[in-house]
């Protein structure tokens, strides 16, 4: 079975599982008729996927496969311990590959098209510009070829990441024992939904993907949101937000208002 099998088959599996969740135990009460919002989050990742294929071996599965000098290789490390070492690496640079996409406005443009959201569902999870796809990756391709992680360490990373996306956008509530277990060790969908609000303290912050303790360990964790809308205040036409064309434009178009662009 390919690596590229392997992600879709447990993206799709979790995809299914969570919107099984959501439609059981919502944590707040569904969009009503979400389809054209549905498809405009898939159609932003299809074409995200389509780009980067336009680009032979612009993957970092694909640095990983041929590379051989990286510091994994230099010390000759076991490859269980590399394995391990690359998914805490590339999260954490994950963790500032976000931090980044906020504070430095030309990137906020396109990361913001993730935050005009109107809505917190698992689909939030597939919203990310093809532009921001790129640059993720690019910055993904570089850390993988200068730890020299193994292909195993990729793509264990790889699968979490896609799996934790869809969870921790996610409109369920975990049951609280689980949430106080969960919550020091990994982002969960309270956790991430802070993130989310239109108040500026709260989008800046709570920036994990996978492991939340970056959050405390750099002082950006907030246990609480300030605010409980959804979004950003700027953009609050839902038949706007929810077009697939105006997310491809919008990191084109001109900032409304200083929002989290800047520190």
């Amino acid at each position: 079975m390919t690596t590229t099998l392997v992600r879709l088959l447990c993206f799709l599996g979790v995809l299914v599982l969570m919107c099984l969740w959501e439609h059981c135990a919502p944590f707040r009460d569904p969009q009503p008729r979400p389809y054209r919002r549905w498809l405009s989050h898939g159609g932003l990742l299809a074409i995200g996927t389509a780009v980067m294929r336009l680009v032979p071996g612009f993957s970092a599965l694909a640095v990983a496969s041929i590379n051989r000098w990286g510091l994994c290789h230099q010390l000759a490390l076991p490859e269980w311990l590399g394995i391990l070492l690359t998914v805490v690496v590339l999260d954490l640079a994950v963790y500032g590959h976000h931090v980044v996409f906020h504070r430095y406005p030309p990137l906020w443009r396109i990361h913001q098209v993730h935050h005009a959201d109107l809505h917190f569902d698992t689909t939030t999870g597939l919203r990310f510009h093809p532009l921001e796809l790129l640059l993720s990756m690019l910055w993904k391709m570089i850390v993988v070829a200068l730890l020299g992680s193994p292909v195993l360490g990729v793509l264990i990373y790889e699968v979490a990441l896609n799996a934790t996306a869809l969870f921790n956008h996610g409109n369920v509530r975990l049951p609280g024992i689980l949430e106080s277990l969960l919550r020091p060790v990994v982002v969960t969908p309270d956790w991430h939904r802070v993130h989310h609000s239109s108040r500026l303290e709260d989008t800046n912050s709570n920036y994990g993907s996978i492991f939340s303790w970056w959050d405390r360990l750099f002082g950006t964790y907030r246990a609480t949101a300030q605010g409980s809308t959804i979004g950003l205040e700027h953009y609050r036409d839902p038949q706007q937000t929810q077009q697939l064309g105006w997310m491809l434009m919008l990191p084109f178009l001109p900032l409304p208002q200083k929002h989290c662009s800047e520190p």
